[in-house]
Parts: C-alpha cells; structure tokens; sequence
C-alpha cells in the first residue's frame, strides 16, 4: 500500500531530542511491513518554510503522489482544517488520524478535527460516546502497542530492580522520591532527571534488564494509559504487578493519588518478577 505518512519525525519537533515515538512505532513498523511510504514530517517543514507553505505543500504533494491512504498524526493546530478536507473530499484520498490522548480532548476539538478525516483512530474507550455526539461514527477503537520489530527480549541478566522513563512532571518526582525514601532503589531516565534522556537503544535496553518498570499513569488501573513497550520486552510495568505479589498492599494515597507500596522486599524477588514478565509479552 502506498501510504501518505503525516507526522512529526522529532520528538515534540525537537531534532535535539531525537526521533519521536511516532517515528519509531507508526513509521518504522509500517515500513517493516512493507508499505510504500511518502515522508510528511509537517513540523520540520512548517518550522522552515511556515504554516501556510506547509498546509499548502501537503495538498500539492497528496495531490500528485495519489497515497492509497493518508495516515495523521496531528499535534496542535499546525494544519488548515480546510487543508485536511480537501485531502480527504477534494481528492478522494482514505484519509485516517490517530488522536492521542483522547481521553481529556475537549469536544469543541473533536467536532472540528474529526470530520476531516474519513476515519479516526482513538485507544480511549471513553471518547466512543463523545464522537457519537458530535455526530461522527467513523471511529476505530484500537490500542496503544509498540514497534515488535524493535522491541525484542534480549535476554539479559537483570541490572536494575525498579525503572522510570519518562519526564518528571506532574506528582511523578513525588512518587519516586517516595519509593526511594521507602528504601527501594528506582533509577530514572528522562528530560529533567539527573542522568538525563535515555536514546532508544539504551531505553530497550533498560526495559530488558529491569525486574520492575514504573508506568506512573495519572490513575492506578487506568488500562487506557498502559505502556505496551513493557511487556513487549517481558518485563513489567509496577502497578499490574500488584496483581502477582502475594502480601503486598496497595492503597491509593489520598494525598498524591499515586499508589503506594509496602512490604517492599517482595517487589524485586525473582520468584515474584520473572514469572509475570513473559506473562505480559503474551497478553
């Protein structure tokens, strides 16, 4: 299939910061599938040339590349609503976004986003009536996963019993400072943190040689938000191994809304750990 790829190749736009999820899940994966993919990386080219040379490019290039299917990632408000119709209703292109994060857009977004596209892609199931509101029924109910052919077990030797990756924001410094206190050893990676952002490589890596990996969502249990790249490695994110520790407590702090642990030599026994970890590569 030839596909119009539209999406950011940097991290939030940032080359400084390397590739973005995107490029690494969406990208790479349809390519290893053997799709025909045409570039669009909206950012860069809206950074160099603006966002009207940008909107006006991506009509000219779907327009003469004549894409099996147009598939967005959208980010902000880089691109022209009417830009996007024209795509999907003036060149008859199969046009399809993936929303992330649809679980708190506002519906004012999703009524003016959504019919531009002939199809929508939402992981919250959340959003399904809030479409339907709005009129709209082209909606696919997928899920949040990970690029298989870079994620892998590597079958390495543990090096680290509790990992976070990701920024610290919101209560999450809170939590690990918490965690760390309760004298359990958590290492973290990311823009903000101390040892700074881990590369993709070195991510995968750290994901292998973990007994536990953190998945800090805004909610415990909240599987809308879980993080595929975990299990996808057999390894484990923290708040579905409470479903595995026999004599562990878990509570939801009324103070911070994160859960909290005791009991915390359980945590990183491998009796404990290596069981679940190859559970959640198969689920």
């Amino acid at each position: 299939m030839r596909i119009l790829y539209v999406a950011m190749k940097y991290d939030y736009g940032r080359p400084n910061q390397g590739p973005s999820f995107e490029h690494y899940n969406f990208y790479d994966c349809l390519l290893k599938m053997g799709h025909d993919i045409v570039y669009f990386d909206f950012m860069t080219l809206m950074q160099e040339h603006g966002r009207t040379w940008m909107n006006t490019r991506l009509m000219e290039v779907a327009k003469t590349e004549k894409p099996d299917l147009m598939f967005t990632v959208l980010f902000t408000d880089e691109f022209h609503a009417s830009t996007l119709r024209h795509v999907t209703e003036g060149l008859g292109i199969v046009t399809i976004n993936w929303f992330c994060d649809d679980h708190w857009r506002r519906s004012e977004e999703r009524r003016l986003w959504a019919p531009c596209f002939r199809w929508v892609v939402t992981t919250a199931e959340s959003a399904l009536p809030k479409y339907a509101q709005i009129g709209y029924h082209n909606v696919i109910k997928s899920q949040w996963a990970c690029n298989t052919f870079l994620y892998r077990r590597m079958s390495l030797p543990p090096e680290y019993d509790v990992t976070f990756i990701g920024q610290p924001y919101g209560q999450r410094r809170k939590v690990i400072e918490q965690l760390r206190d309760a004298g359990i050893n958590v290492r973290t990676w990311g823009q903000g943190w101390d040892s700074g952002r881990a590369s993709q490589d070195e991510m995968i890596r750290i994901f292998n040689t973990s007994r536990i990996n953190l998945n800090l969502t805004a909610a415990y249990g909240a599987n809308s938000h879980d993080d595929p790249d975990v299990p996808s490695q057999k390894t484990h994110p923290l708040w579905r191994m409470l479903e595995y520790i026999p004599f562990t407590t878990a509570r939801k702090g009324r103070t911070t809304g994160w859960t909290q642990i005791s009991q915390k030599s359980e945590l990183t026994q491998p009796t404990v750990t290596e069981p679940a970890g190859p559970a959640g590569h198969t689920t």
